[in-house]
């Protein structure tokens, strides 16, 4: 998302878990250009010296249809980010 600069929107950001560790959570909009863009989620951890990311995304004509795309994955998308375990 850095890489986005000043256009990416938070659309949502909240705290969560991924597994039995913290994480922060955000949806997103990101306006690719070429009639591109990019609508999702991402979650953030760490583990002792360890930083971890998982994104998903939905990609459309603009931010509507990537939105739409996004929300029909949705579903799956937090079922992934449920099922994540760390190694103990």
């Amino acid at each position: 998302l850095s890489q986005g600069g000043d256009k990416v929107t938070v659309t949502k950001a909240s705290t969560s878990k991924l597994d039995t560790r913290p994480a922060h959570v955000a949806r997103y909009h990101l306006p690719l250009g070429f009639d591109q863009a990019l609508s999702g989620q991402v979650a953030m951890t760490a583990t002792p010296g360890l930083t971890w990311s998982m994104s998903c995304s939905g990609r459309g004509e603009n931010v509507e249809a990537a939105e739409k795309n996004f929300q029909h994955w949705q579903k799956s998308i937090e079922a992934v980010m449920a099922s994540f375990r760390f190694s103990k």
